[in-house]
Order: C-alpha cells, then structure tokens, then sequence
C-alpha cells in the first residue's frame, strides 16, 4: 500500500511517524511505500526532506518513490505544479545516497525508453548493453561505487536546457538503492514509445506486440471483459466502473445488436437471424419524466457493474449454465447509489456511463504521436465517444470502429525498436 494520507501538514511540521504507524498497524501484512516530492513552499531544503524521510524510515518504512519536484500550495494549479516547478534529478539522487538502507524509484518527466534506461542503469555504465533475464543482474554489475550526482549539473539547469530550469539528467554511477523510474504521462501521451520496453529496459528477447493493430487487438478483448457491451441485455442498472477482483459476467438475450453485429470480438461467429437484434439506440427524449421515475436506481437484476469498493459480499447465485451470475448488495446511502441515480436521470437508457468511455478509451489517445492520422483517430473516437446510438454497445465496439478511419499500412507498421541512440522527442507537458 502506498500511504496517500501524508498531506503538506505532515511534510511542512516534519513529524511524519505518527501518520504512518497509523497506516502500519491498519494494514500490518501489506508492504507500505511512500511517495513524497522533494519539498513544499519554502520547505525545500536538503536537510529537511532528509528529516522527513528519517522519521519514515524509524518508523518501518524503506521503500519511497521520489517525485523530483516540489510543490507550490499556493499561486500554481494542480497541473502547473506538474510542470512549472523545476525537477532536480541530482537531489533525488543525493537523497538515495544519504539513505544506503532503503529502495527508492524516481518519478518525473521521463522522456523516452532510452532516458529510462540511463537513469536507472546510469549513463556511464555499459554492462545494460548485454542483457540476461530480467536485468537485474546488469542493473548490478553498473554499481561500483562513484558519485551518483552528476557533478556539472544543478537546478537551474543549463546544460539539460528544458522548460523552468529542470534537471533530468541521468546519474553517471547508478546508485545500489535505486530499483527503478515511475513513468506517468509518457506511457498516457506517447505510449508507443514503451512497445520495446520487454526487450530494451527489461532484456526479454522480444516484445508482445510487434505493431499497433496487435496492440489494440488486445486491448479491445481486455475492455469487452472489464466493459461488457449494454446492448443485449434487460438489466436497468448503469455501468459505472470496471468489473475486476472476480470472474463474473452479464447474461445477453442476443450475442450483438443491429448496430455493433458488423464487428465480432475474438472472431464469434454473428448469427443469421437478424430478427433477434435488437435496437440499442438511446433517445433522450423518448422517455418521459415520469417513466424515468419509474427506475429503480438499484440493480435489481443478476450482475454486476457497479465498482467493488461500494459493493458489500456479492451473493452467487447458482445457475444450469455455465455463466456465473452474482447479485450484488449494495450499502444504503453510498455513493454508488447516488451516483447511479442522477447519472440514470440524466441521460436515460444509457447503460454505460460518459465517464467509463473516456476512462477506457485515454490510454489510446496517443497511440499515433508523430505519426500522420493521429488528429484523425483522435476526432473520431471522440464522435463516436459522444454517439448516445452506440454508447451502450461499449468502448471495445467505439475502438474498434474508430480504428477503420486509419489505413491498414499504418496500423501494421511495425514498431520502431531502441538501439540507444535516439532523440527523444517527447517532453512531458501538463
């Protein structure tokens, strides 16, 4: 578990142990990490963010991710503190040293694979270049001792030469502690780019998908399980969240409706009979007010789609078939509940909920960084995001569909691998 419950109090005052014991008598059999910045307002010292993590680490925590900036609590929004104050690499890598004893991971602008790799292995070291199993023992054979900090670079940084004076260089000597780096909005913005990441960072002898047809083949059949289609069932219940921790599933009266029958997921065969589909089309102005009060805001039929962290012991209900069907009890009063409600008034007949689609369909936003037809596919997974017609046949079905408006040559072009001399072309914006 990660503590999140350490706010900008605890950091600025320096008294952390008693936050975190807290943390570690609620959950005595997980692991707790705690990822912190490197400061708060004018709490940025080196001295200071040193107390803080001693006092974590006398109370039984060794493991931290370090992102390597501070945050400003007053004057800067939420995204602008992702980007306006400075990272300073060579702190984050000071802090490992001053802690021998602990693990940490370094978070904050990443910008290529290759950038991965020299921060984590060290940009000296050349033992990355010949890899055996899963790198580690590479990753060791970098670590002779030497300064980790690179010695002609600080905050400003003029050398690194990126937007507010930022630092990220790599460290000339990995240091022993160091297990690894956090990559947030590459993998969202430009996720391409870790296609090579089983053979380049980690020493696999090749990557799982070798182009972006495959990739999103595969992501299409993970979101027809965690986002069942709404289309061909009668329950009156929304989709409000992912289906996981169980193997649990919604019972069809057809297997596609008119409207997503032309595309089969995982190659099902589509039945002859087109009288048995039906029209999954929402209009909002076919029900009237008082129909939609007629709703039961509760799901009232077998299934489950409403998130589990709302849920109390789902009852399974024993069937002939071999399709597992689990009534869920939801707790009165929750938010599930409320939510369900107004979501349900709002756009009636909707099945899935605006939220759920743009959750599913963001990691493919940037599957064409670079690449021509990367506006292209960006409109057209937001028109079809926004078509109540075809909302409740899912985002598997919407992907799918998007993906027709790109040319085949570009969906089969191979990725391009690593060979450590690339330019990044990506830097992290907001």
């Amino acid at each position: 578990e990660t503590v999140k419950a350490i706010d900008q109090s605890t950091f600025c005052n320096g008294d952390s142990s008693g936050n975190f014991e807290h943390h570690t008598t609620k959950n005595k059999c997980l692991p707790i990490s705690v990822k912190t910045r490197i400061g708060v307002d004018e709490h940025d010292t080196f001295e200071h963010i040193v107390r803080f993590i001693g006092q974590l680490v006398d109370a039984g925590c060794h493991r931290f991710v370090i992102h390597a900036r501070k945050v400003y609590t007053q004057g800067l929004s939420p995204a602008q503190n992702r980007t306006v104050p400075p990272l300073n690499y060579p702190f984050a890598y000071k802090l490992m040293e001053a802690f021998p004893e602990c693990e940490f991971i370094v978070n904050g602008g990443i910008m290529s694979l290759e950038h991965a790799r020299k921060v984590a292995f060290g940009c000296s070291s050349s033992s990355y270049e010949s890899r055996e199993g899963s790198g580690m023992q590479s990753l060791e054979n970098g670590r002779n001792g030497g300064l980790s900090v690179p010695c002609d670079h600080s905050v400003p940084c003029d050398q690194c030469n990126l937007p507010h004076g930022s630092c990220l260089a790599p460290p000339n000597k990995s240091p022993a502690n160091l297990q690894g780096v956090m990559v947030g909005r590459l993998a969202r913005d430009h996720p391409s780019e870790l296609a090579d990441v089983d053979r380049f960072f980690y020493g696999e002898a090749s990557n799982p998908c070798k182009n972006r047809r495959e990739l999103m083949e595969k992501y299409i059949a993970f979101l027809e399980r965690v986002y069942p289609r709404r289309c061909c069932d009668d329950d009156e219940f929304v989709t409000l969240g992912m289906i996981t921790d169980m193997e649990c599933s919604i019972r069809h009266r057809t297997q596609y409706c008119k409207i997503c029958r032309d595309i089969s997921f995982q190659g099902d065969p589509i039945p002859d009979d087109s009288n048995s589909y039906e029209e999954c089309k929402i209009d909002k102005h076919e029900e009237s007010l008082q129909d939609r009060k007629m709703i039961n805001p509760l799901p009232t039929n077998p299934g489950i789609l409403t998130q589990f962290n709302t849920l109390s012991l789902p009852t399974i209900t024993p069937t002939p078939s071999s399709t597992l069907i689990i009534t869920p009890t939801l707790t009165q009063n929750s938010q599930s509940q409320k939510r369900h409600k107004r979501l349900t008034h709002k756009s009636p007949g909707a099945k899935i909920v605006s939220r759920v689609i743009d959750r599913a369909l963001q990691p493919t936003l940037g599957i064409f960084f670079g690449l021509p037809g990367n506006s292209k596919f960006r409109r057209e997974l937001h028109r079809l995001s926004r078509d109540m017609e075809i909302r409740n046949c899912g985002p598997g079905y919407i992907l799918k569909r998007a993906m027709m408006c790109v040319s085949k040559d570009v969906w089969d072009r191979p990725f391009v691998l690593n060979d450590g001399s690339r330019v990044a072309q990506y830097v992290p914006s907001k």
